[in-house]
């Protein structure tokens, strides 16, 4: 796929993400809660959206940051 194919087929899945952030990142948050229950989503801090069509995440990905471990930065 050329450069100017790629960035157009981009162009209406970014503005439906700038249109729609908000609802996004309640509802990832409410997946992270059903799956981590005793943390407090809310003091998560959304810091990325992710483009990878090819990888794991199919289309795009919204991160958060959570905090420093003996890992790093998560």
């Amino acid at each position: 796929m050329k450069r100017e194919e790629l960035l157009s087929s981009l162009v209406p899945i970014i503005e439906r993400i700038i249109n729609e952030i908000e609802k996004l990142d309640e509802e990832a948050r409410s997946i992270i809660k059903g799956q981590h229950k005793d943390e407090d989503v809310d003091a998560l801090e959304l810091t990325n959206i992710i483009f990878d069509k090819s990888g794991c995440y199919d289309m795009f990905a919204l991160g958060y940051h959570v905090g420093e471990t003996e890992a790093g930065e998560l």
